[in-house]
């Protein structure tokens, strides 16, 4: 057969009693056919060098490998001739004498594909180069003749005949002959979600179908990382991949690994599985820490923290059509106002937005930023109650097919439950476009209105995109657990919110992080009786680097008063009032301007 896919059959030779391993381990040569082979009248074996022919080594002394051969046809389907080799003194798992026979799968050598090596220990076969098939009983001498045996089952695929001489089925060496059917051997090649441990049940065939089969994992480049269930062959990942931080050998998040299905009679198959791991948004991710703690999401404290973007066109439905896509995080309940994100305030500013309002989730779109019931205002309301606490993911689309603009909601995927109203006086959920549309001046935020005056949200949002078309239903589903390149078409804004207000998108909006002042000093502190004294150097940073103003609250049990500063630090120094071993405190405030947060320090009274 042509064992190298060149187009030329090549010839098969056994050496039964060369001693490569032993002596007879034995010998088999391959040599291949082309224009000019044994043009010199004869062909020295020796000078086979990987490129004219290749030596396939027996493995240990006394087997005789060699003693048959012939070519296998095409045994796992992959357009290229393979070999057999008998080894008729082979003593596999200690039988000796049972015999063992050699399957070697041909390759393709030709342009920049790689020549076979010079020599191939036939100990290296591992399944994704070939297989061995071993003998069942003691001085079977199964492999005293191989061959192929053409498609005898007519699946395509060329199957193999094995004779055993010696062996006893009815008789005292009557002899056995084994049919062994091939089949596609190419990997195998899943797709899974990332953090999921499962990946497949691998299953198998066998002649015997009385016989006991074992699964186990028996190479590839990442098999450590996977497990197998031995009985059902059920494939896992030892711990769930994660796309952002592949572990695989190639770190390209395709891991390798070879499974080996092993029958009570101790032959085997194996198979190549090429596992590929997708991305997936992760809005099941835990919470972050406050502001972009580094995670995959971005957590919001509701006094102050935000994403805030400059006015850009990219933002602005115009007259034209938007999409506007967040997941947040629902916490079971919710009182007040928390905007998710918006261009303006709400009801108040030429823009749009999508907030929590109490138990209802509000998306509105107001065309002149009068925000009463009249042309210009469109709303849409549905109530949260009894929704399960997590993550939820929220759609406001704005289609102006028509002579006005329609707002349509979807939560989740599905616009149900989505009512005109609720806000406004809007009784319609549709809107009239002026002549610049939804433009206006504000640019827009995550996690606050434009302005950043208040309705803070207090929970995580991941994901946020816009686009300038109107996403229909089905589009939006198809997309709503993927993670986008920022590429894709009438994509106009993506923030992962992986770390930053970066967007992903060649529009580059970038945001900038406000909010989470946060305190680096000491907030505790013992006292003598009797009236003691403590100071304290109160210090802050801010994320944005904001400059920060700070005050002090009502003291318990004392009083406190700012006593110095050292540079743009201020000093307080707490006076305690002596009545009694009563702890104290004070609360201390920093302000960046757009929100606040507080220290409370503790005053312990000593002995």
């Amino acid at each position: 057969g042509d064992v190298n896919k060149d187009g030329v059959d090549d010839i098969i030779i056994g050496a039964v009693n060369a001693d490569p391993n032993g002596t007879p381990s034995g010998q088999t040569y391959v040599v291949f056919g082309g224009t000019g082979v044994g043009a010199g009248g004869h062909i020295d074996l020796s000078s086979l060098n990987g490129s004219t022919g290749f030596v396939l080594n027996g493995i240990d002394a006394g087997d005789s490998s060699g003693s048959s051969v012939s070519g296998a046809g095409d045994v796992n389907g992959d357009g290229i001739d393979d070999l057999i080799i008998g080894a008729i003194a082979g003593d596999p798992n200690g039988t000796e004498g049972a015999g063992e026979t050699y399957v070697v799968f041909g390759k393709n050598t030709t342009g920049s594909n790689p020549n076979f090596s010079t020599t191939f220990n036939l100990s290296s076969i591992n399944g994704a180069n070939g297989f061995v098939l071993n003998g069942v009983d003691q001085n079977d001498h199964s492999g005293a003749s191989v061959s192929s045996a053409g498609d005898v089952n007519g699946d395509g695929v060329a199957d193999l005949i094995i004779g055993a001489p010696q062996a006893d089925p009815q008789a005292n060496n009557a002899g056995e002959s084994y049919v062994v059917f091939g089949k596609v051997t190419q990997d195998v090649t899943p797709n899974i979600a990332e953090n999921q441990t499962a990946v497949m049940t691998v299953t198998s065939s066998d002649v015997d179908a009385n016989d006991t089969k074992t699964f186990s994992i028996s190479g590839g480049a990442d098999q450590a990382l996977f497990s197998i269930n031995a009985n059902t062959g059920a494939l896992s990942f030892v711990n769930a991949p994660n796309f952002e931080l592949p572990g695989d050998n190639g770190a390209n998040n395709v891991y390798d690994v070879q499974v080996t299905v092993t029958d009570s009679g101790g032959l085997t198959g194996s198979q190549n599985i090429a596992v590929t791991v997708d991305n997936v948004i992760e809005p099941n991710l835990a919470q972050a820490g406050p502001t972009l703690a580094g995670q995959q999401v971005a957590s919001f404290d509701g006094s102050g923290d935000a994403i805030s973007f400059a006015d850009t066109a990219v933002h602005e439905a115009g007259t034209a059509d938007l999409t506007v896509e967040a997941w947040f995080f629902w916490p079971g309940t919710n009182s007040g106002q928390k905007s998710i994100v918006a261009k303006g305030d709400f009801f108040g500013d030429e823009g749009w937005g999508l907030r929590l309002v109490d138990d209802a989730i509000f998306l509105f779109a107001d065309s002149n930023g009068g925000g009463t019931a009249d042309a210009d205002l469109a709303v849409q309301t549905k109530s949260l109650s009894g929704l399960t606490a997590g993550w939820h993911h929220v759609a406001m689309v704005l289609d102006s097919t028509g002579s006005s603009t329609a707002l349509t909601g979807y939560l989740n995927g599905s616009s149900s439950g989505f009512t005109p109203g609720g806000g406004g006086g809007d009784t319609d959920g549709s809107l009239t476009l002026d002549g610049d549309g939804i433009a206006g001046s504000l640019g827009f935020a995550i996690g606050a209105p434009s302005d950043l005056s208040g309705a803070f949200f207090n929970q995580s949002i991941d994901e946020v995109r816009i686009w300038n078309t109107a996403r229909s239903a089905a589009e939006i589903n198809a997309n709503i657990n993927k993670s986008l390149n920022g590429n894709e078409t009438g994509l106009q804004g993506l923030w992962k919110l992986d770390g930053n207000g970066v967007d992903a998108t060649a529009n580059s909006v970038n945001g900038t992080v406000r909010g989470d002042t946060t305190f680096n000093s000491q907030d505790a502190a013992t006292v003598g009786a009797g009236g003691g004294i403590a100071s304290f150097l109160h210090l802050a940073t801010d994320v944005n680097g904001d400059a920060i103003t700070y005050s002090n609250g009502t003291p318990v049990n004392g009083a406190v008063a700012q006593s110095d500063t050292f540079a743009n630090h201020p000093q307080f120094t707490y006076t305690h009032d002596g009545g009694g071993n009563s702890s104290g405190s004070y609360q201390i405030t920093a302000n960046d301007g757009t929100a606040s947060t507080d220290q409370t320090v503790s005053i312990t009274v000593g002995t």
